[in-house]
């Protein structure tokens, strides 16, 4: 199996197939956790001015399950949600909840089916990083409980005790996305859990207000630096970022035959993704495109140079093996960055750096959303933000063109309101 596989205990494995498979597991509908509205165990009545708990008990000897109603409490002292929420505790002491057999199981019995059965099914880059949450921050959390004893209780606890960890709450988000999925898998199969909504869990949020503008694409200062600094083969490569406005993935997994040096065209048809080719990112990532004229230039230098014409323009340490995007990252860009003293940018910077030049050209959206090959027009408007300098030469070019017309009218002196000396007797 490859480093990218998936590390599975298949002792843990059988055991979890055996609860879940057994002729008792047949799907049933879930117990419900939640306790009160339609067809649960109880309901929130308001008598007069009093909020009560209406509740049928255990079946007593006869079969019979006798309906009781408990005061809650008056609507003075809390709203409608207030005493629904009082019920629901109130319900877990007096009627103690069910479960079918063969609708539960343990926690980590759960995962070890999910990693198995519906990890693989997601994108490569993913897998790595849904496995990565699940195995390190998921597996632990309710370590030794069924699935139908997780409910919201337990999930804030959750998310308190990240937040008490420092963990950024971009990051809590993250991770209860993909807690969510998990256990709305579970339910999809029958089991009996309760998937908490997202308007009964509540995220931190962030009080820190950046205090600079962040920037994400490079400056053509910046990039004249970089590819003034740069070896080969790094110095073609951002080369064909920037100017063909490429991923990273999308640029360690170029061959020479996507190109046509007569042409002067470009073939974008597959990514790199964590050493491995595959796919692109979407079907509007397909595109074919011209090349500009001195990167065609500098691309042929670069085959003479190469002495090659065939396989990978970026090949990897092991034949026909696309690099790792975070190790090009790391070993190559991170470093010539120090020395330039250029912080918070990245490889996606030399995209965001041919967006931004095309939108200070005046290139239409539309125009700038098939060049960019995103599929959703929001995506490209990410591409298209503008600095407090290019605000300030919209401003001026508004009054400057104002004053072409009508050069006198912001320099004259402003006339007095003579309404009042009119109308005065």
């Amino acid at each position: 199996m490859g480093e990218n596989d998936l590390d599975i205990d298949y002792a843990e494995l059988a055991a979890a197939l055996a609860v879940l498979e057994s002729p008792t597991s047949a799907l049933r509908k879930p117990s419900r956790v939640a306790r009160i509205g339609n067809g649960q165990l109880g309901t929130v009545r308001l008598r007069g001015r009093v909020w009560r708990l209406q509740y049928r008990a255990e079946s007593d000897a006869n079969g019979r399950r006798r309906q009781h109603s408990v005061r809650i409490g008056s609507r003075d002292e809390m709203t409608e949600q207030m005493a629904r929420d009082v019920a629901t505790q109130m319900l877990a002491q007096l009627v103690p909840l069910r479960v079918a057999p063969g609708t539960s199981c343990t926690w980590e019995s759960w995962l070890t089916r999910y990693t198995v059965v519906y990890l693989p099914l997601l994108r490569r880059t993913s897998q790595q990083s849904t496995g990565s949450i699940v195995r390190r921050h998921l597996k632990g959390a309710f370590a030794g409980l069924h699935l139908h004893q997780i409910g919201v209780g337990r999930v804030q606890s959750l998310i308190a005790r990240w937040r008490a960890q420092g963990v950024a709450p971009m990051t809590i988000a993250t991770r209860w996305s993909v807690l969510r999925r998990v256990l709305r898998r579970a339910r999809l199969e029958g089991l009996a859990v309760g998937v908490p909504a997202g308007a009964h869990v509540d995220l931190p949020r962030s009080d820190a207000v950046a205090s600079t503008e962040r920037v994400k694409a490079f400056t053509p200062l910046e990039l004249h630096q970089l590819l003034e600094l740069s070896v080969e083969p790094w110095r073609t490569l951002w080369q064909c970022l920037a100017f063909l406005g490429l991923r990273i993935s999308e640029g360690l997994a170029l061959r020479w035959s996507d190109f046509d040096l007569e042409a002067g065209r470009v073939r974008i048809t597959r990514q790199a993704v964590y050493g491995r080719v595959t796919a692109p990112k979407t079907a509007s990532s397909i595109s074919d495109r011209a090349v500009p004229p001195a990167l065609l230039e500098h691309l042929r230098a670069y085959c003479v140079a190469c002495r090659s014409a065939e396989g990978l323009l970026f090949p990897g340490p092991r034949k026909d093996c696309p690099l790792h995007a975070s190790g090009v990252r790391r070993h190559h860009l991170a470093p010539v960055l120090r020395k330039l003293g250029i912080r918070g940018r990245s490889t996606h910077g030399f995209r965001h750096f041919f967006g931004l030049q095309a939108a200070r050209a005046g290139v239409p959206l539309p125009a700038l959303q098939r060049a960019l090959r995103h599929r959703d027009r929001r995506s490209t408007e990410v591409y298209t933000t503008l600095n407090t300098e290019d605000v300030d030469l919209a401003v001026g070019r508004v009054e400057s063109l104002y004053l072409e017309s009508t050069p006198a009218v912001l320099s004259a002196t402003g006339k007095r309101n003579s309404m009042k000396e009119e109308n005065s007797p």
